[in-house]
Formats: structure tokens, sequence, C-alpha cells
């Protein structure tokens, strides 16, 4: 726990970084996205010679070399290297712009996530990791490339460090290309089912949601739990370096997202549905399944965490960063809340506040869910939590959330359930009691997401004073409450 005290000092740097990032979400939810959310800088000189990962922090996996081929493979421009985009909106599209390759380059931050580690800031972070001791490059250290490059195992990563500059590339979403590179241009590859093309080419299913959002969740929640994979753990030791805190939300970073393809609604599930989904359902059915399967994602983080000897326990970077860095004054008296006590870090704030209504939408339905949420919620935040019973909890309420999260990708939500969602978040804006942090910010994102169902259909004019009314306290609260 030592080590997790460092970032006491380095508060103010985290929570202006966390605010600035999700106040940009905010604009882009609002429609005032700004170019500099979509593009980054090019790339520096330095990347045109890779280097190999410091061995020291290469943890000891399993994996197959070389089963990745590298963005390049897709680039060419009969392939996917082309110009121009496809029209998504309501014409029919082609399924392969060929140029997909090209938008991802220009628009998408993935592109440009190894060449960052080379910037002042990851500098910085690398030489706070070290503590006085011998500072691993970031663009060498593996804690850094496990999610700035392609996410693949310790021999992969010793005999393909050419890959690094591609960045977060094509088959860090697509998979391993080298089953089905040459499979995919060929006429029979349309005939296959996702599930063949995944189970027999290692081909992931991206136009399904659930799937989609564990992918995503990799990196941004986090995994250590994959033997074939580096470990993917953004720590509190991390976070107090100075890199900014994970605060992730399907919905809004997929709004924030360059588009190099065109939704299939259709294809969200493999369930058959009669209709099928409007892509005007798109920002609620994602809400919906990215909510629990992030929720899940974190808890099997959390019980990875518990069963390693190496990992600080408890986990700093799982709690409200407001429970501890903020000015202590007389205002924390009113910021307790029922049950809580002073001085001891909130657990589970950012990916479970406001996710009752999809645990729980009818009183008789998985009702045990919510209270076994609560007393978990209460074990995370003793300083002498077990850890073998805090694992075996946290895979188990996890298993329910995925089985919650696949549902939900079947099914979406009902334009009945939206309507009582949003009127429930409209209703708590009345409550005076103050808010956290992380509790206003998933309800502004949550309102952002469902009242843009069918074309704004519940945009209302209540809601939009909401979210202008969140908006100004979650900026205030950014500027004033942390030092």
């Amino acid at each position: 726990m030592e080590s997790q005290t460092m970032g006491s000092l380095r508060a103010s740097g985290i929570a202006s970084v966390l605010g600035i990032a999700i106040l940009s979400i905010m604009a882009s939810l609002l429609g005032q996205e700004t170019d500099s959310s979509r593009r980054g800088q090019s790339l520096p000189p330095a990347l045109t010679e890779p280097s190999t990962p410091a061995r020291t922090n290469l943890p000891k996996t399993s994996g197959n070399l070389r089963t990745f081929q590298g963005t390049g493979s897709c680039s060419a421009i009969a392939c996917h290297g082309g110009v121009g985009r496809q029209n998504c909106g309501d014409q029919p599209s082609s399924e392969i712009w060929r140029s997909e390759y090209t938008v991802w380059m220009t628009d998408d931050p993935h592109s440009r996530s190894f060449s960052i580690l080379y910037d002042d800031l990851a500098t910085k972070i690398a030489t706070n990791l070290a503590q006085g001791g011998p500072v691993v490059p970031a663009y060498q250290d593996l804690r850094c490339l496990s999610c700035h490059t392609l996410p693949r195992s310790e021999p992969e990563f010793e005999v393909t460090s050419q890959l690094n500059p591609d960045g977060v590339g094509c088959e860090s979403c697509h998979g391993p290309a080298s089953d089905w590179i040459s499979q995919h241009t060929t006429s029979n590859w349309r005939t296959l089912d996702s599930r063949t093309k995944q189970r027999d080419y290692q081909f992931w299913d991206t136009k399904n949601l659930l799937q989609r959002t564990q992918i995503c969740s990799g990196c941004h929640v986090g995994n250590r739990n994959d033997s074939n994979l580096a470990d993917r753990d953004m720590n509190h030791d991390m976070i107090a370096a100075g890199h900014p805190r994970l605060a992730f939300e399907m919905a809004s970073y997929s709004d924030l997202h360059a588009n190099h393809w065109c939704e299939k609604p259709a294809r969200w599930s493999e369930n058959i549905r009669t209709p099928a989904p409007s892509a005007s359902e798109r920002s609620a059915w994602l809400w919906a399944t990215g909510r629990l399967a992030t929720a899940s994602a974190a808890l099997e983080l959390s019980a990875a965490r518990a069963e390693s000897q190496a990992a600080p326990w408890p986990e700093f970077s799982e709690t409200n960063c407001y429970s501890c860095h903020q000015e202590l004054t007389p205002e924390l008296a009113a910021l307790k809340k029922p049950g809580q006590r002073l001085g001891r870090p909130a657990w589970g704030t950012w990916y479970f506040s406001g996710i009752e209504p999809l645990v729980r939408p009818n009183p008789m339905e998985q009702g045990g869910l919510v209270e076994l949420f609560g007393n978990y919620g209460k074990l995370m935040q003793s300083p002498v939590a077990n850890r073998p019973k805090m694992a075996l909890e946290s895979r188990q309420i996890g298993q329910k959330l995925r089985d919650l999260a696949d549902q939900r990708n079947q099914t979406g939500l009902s334009p009945n359930e939206i309507k009582q969602i949003l009127d429930q978040q409209i209703h708590n804006s009345t409550d005076p009691a103050p808010k956290a942090w992380d509790e206003e910010a998933q309800r502004f994102l949550t309102l952002s997401s469902l009242a843009r169902y069918h074309g704004k259909q519940w945009m209302s004019p209540q809601v939009l004073r909401e979210l202008d009314m969140l908006k100004i306290r979650l900026q205030a609260t950014t500027a004033t409450k942390v030092r």
C-alpha cells in the first residue's frame, strides 16, 4: 500500500486530465465536438527505429509466435487503403469501404497510441514510476505497450517489435490475421457466419455489440486474466505517476470514435429479431449493453488483482478519486452518504453508479443482485478485505452481469424502459443531497445516450436543461474540489 500513496501530491494534474477527458465527451454528446478530439500529432522521427520492450517488465506468458501481420497488410489501395468514406445514412452502403485503413490512420486516435509514448507526459510518467531508480522509457515498458500497441504475449512482443509503431491497429480489434488474411478475400468468406469465422479463423465479431465492448474493455478497463496476453492493468501507482484515470463508458466513447465502418443493427447479435433494430436505436442499445459488460470486466479485473500476490491491496484505482483527493473543509460532512465513513474510499463509483435500472428493471426480477452489490461494496471498502473471498464474489457477480449484458445485447431497451430510466434520472435532480462526481458524470452520459433514442425523440427542453446543469456542476466540481 505504500506505493499507492505517491499520488497525493499529483492529484491536481490527474483530476485536470480526467476532467478534460470527460468534458470532451460531453461536448461531443451535445454536438460541440472539435477537430482536436479526432486528430493528433504526426509520428516523431524516433519511431523509425522501434525498440524492443524491456525484458524486466515482461510477464511470463505463452502464445503462438508471428500470428499477427500488422496494419501494413491491410493498407493496399486495392484492399483497405483507398480514399473517401461511405455514406452511412438511410441509403444502403457497401459492406467494404476499401478505405478503412486510410480513415483509421488519419482520424482514429488508436493509430497514434504508440507515438504518444514519446511525449513529455509519457517521459514524466516513466520517470515517476522509476522512483529514483533506472528509468524504463514508456516506449519500451510492457506496462505501457500492452495497451498502447497491439495486445499480445511476451514471445510475440519480443519477435514483433516492428509492429509497435502501428499503435492499436487492425488486429487489435479483428484478431490475429495469419489465419484469415487470405481467406477473407475469397468469395466463400461471405458465406460463413460470424461464429464460424471466429472459431475457425480467429476473426473476431466486432459487429456484435457485446463482443465489441469486451474487446474495448480489455484495455479501457483492464484485463489481468488472459494467459496468452500481457497484463493490461492501469493501477493506482500508474495514475499516481501521472497517467489519466480510466473512466470508460462504451456509448460515449463510441460517439467520439471516427468510424471506418457502417453499423449493421441486424448483426448486433446473432439472435433473430422481428423487427431488426433501427440505426437510431444504437445509442440506447450500446449504453445498456456497454454498462453491463464494462461493469463485468471491472469485476473480473478486481478478482485477478485479488488473486495476485504482487498486486497492491486494496487497489485504489477502483475507488472514487474524490474520496481522498479533495479539500479538508467542513463541506466533507455534507458529502457524507448514509452508511459511509469519512476517510474511507468509496469503491466502484464509476462502473456501478446508476446501473440499478439495468440490474433490476423490474422489482420482481434479479431482486437479489442489487443487495448483493451493496454487501459486496461494503466488503470492498474494508481495508482488510479477504482476497480469496473477494475474488470469488467478484467473479460470481461478474458472471451475472455478463449474462444480463448478453440479454441486453439480444433485446436492447424498449421505449417504455428508456422513458422510465429518463424519468428516474430527471427526478434524481430534485434531490438536494450533494452527489459524487462519478455519479453525476454517469447521469450526464445516461441522459445523453437515452434521450437521443429514435432521432432525439426524448431530447426534451427538460432533458436539455438537466444536461446543461450537470455540465456546469461537473466543471465547477473539477475546478474547485481538487487541489
